[in-house]
């Protein structure tokens, strides 16, 4: 999540998270609640993928991706 913090400008709390409910509970995102929530509604509709961590095991999001192709135009 650093790298889209990074990338678009997101600040906020180092340390904060917002819970997004998903079709399999609830996940974590380390975004702010307003940029959280819209990658809920992007997680919802099935236009990004998620990644959770592993080591520990915990429903933190580490990392998301596209899951359609983009057009270039």
């Amino acid at each position: 999540m650093h790298e889209l913090r990074r990338r678009f400008g997101i600040y906020g709390d180092d340390d904060g998270v917002t819970p997004v409910s998903v079709a399999s509970g609830t996940i974590f995102v380390g975004l702010p609640p307003v940029e959280g929530r819209m990658l809920g509604e992007l997680l919802s509709s099935g236009d990004v993928g998620y990644e959770l961590s592993l080591d520990p095991c915990a429903p933190i999001v580490v990392g998301v991706y596209p899951m359609r192709p983009v057009p270039r135009g």
